[in-house]
């Protein structure tokens, strides 16, 4: 559907073939319009045809030119060989999106609301390789919230990376939580943005400023600027970092208490992925 996002895009301005010299003459806000059109004419269109809600826009797009291929697919480019990876994802991709998946609920609640999108037969599994993925977690409404669609496609992306032999490639995953708004934000999409960057105080609407934020500050930020000197994100403050694997699974935790896990939800990720959706709920 992405690739088709150009001709919507031409459409909403009533361009062709034979006139795009009118191009030239759209002002930004009539540029920012046809691509609000284009946008929900696509999306009307794919969530019609497979009822899910994606979100489809501005992107780049593979020419045969410019972009020869798709990063990852079939396989990485041969160019990035020897340039070192950073990837990761966050507990909570889609709380941002949708609050209610972190609000509290009763464990009947939650069995309930599992066994209508997996199946009641399910519900038992689905429990038992959260709690074995995630045994630190103690409310139930938190079996709701977490993410494996973005958590799928970093693994594909590290595992391929990691195949191409060239320069390592790290993994992160990001569960803090953020204690604003009672905390139904949790580790949503894009929250370890202001770690990275060193401006935790400057987002404090999002991170709360909290003591705890401001010491994960300083061991995410230093990370960040020992990969971007060295290609290599290892920290004083941090425990032991060593290159992604599909083999071993090796995948720094950021949170109060960052550490090294292995594969740690390896079994619940193969097992939610045999269902047509990877988006939970």
């Amino acid at each position: 559907m992405l690739r088709y996002f150009g001709k919507a895009f031409a459409a909403a301005l009533d361009v062709t073939p034979n006139n795009t010299e009118k191009l030239d003459g759209f002002s930004y806000e009539e540029l920012l319009e046809a691509g609000s059109i284009a946008t929900r004419v696509l999306n009307s269109i794919e969530q019609k045809s497979s009822g899910e809600k994606f979100r489809i826009g501005y992107s780049p797009t593979v020419d045969g030119k410019f972009i020869v291929q798709n990063p990852f697919e079939p396989d990485p480019a041969p160019f990035s060989k020897d340039v070192a990876m950073l990837i990761g994802s966050d507990l909570n991709e889609f709380t941002y999106f949708n609050r209610n998946l972190i609000t509290p609920k009763s464990l009947n609640q939650v069995k309930e609301i599992i066994g209508e999108k997996f199946g009641a037969e399910n519900v038992d599994k689905y429990i038992s390789l959260y709690k074995k993925a995630y045994p630190e977690s103690t409310e139930p409404h938190e079996m709701l919230g977490f993410d494996i669609f973005f958590r799928s496609g970093v693994l594909k992306q590290g595992a391929a990376k990691s195949k191409q032999g060239g320069a390592p490639v790290y993994m992160y995953f990001f569960s803090w939580k953020s204690p604003v708004n009672d905390g139904s934000l949790g580790a949503c999409h894009g929250m370890e943005l202001p770690f990275m960057f060193n401006n935790v105080g400057l987002a404090r609407t999002m991170t709360g400023g909290t003591k705890e934020a401001y010491i994960l500050e300083d061991q995410i930020s230093s990370a960040w600027i020992n990969f971007v000197k060295t290609g290599d994100p290892n920290a004083k403050s941090l425990p032991k970092w060593e290159p992604y694997n599909p083999k071993t699974g090796t995948t720094m935790v950021f949170d109060y208490n960052c550490k090294i896990v292995n594969d740690h939800d390896k079994e619940l990720i193969e097992f939610l992925s045999a269902f047509p959706s990877t988006r939970l709920f």
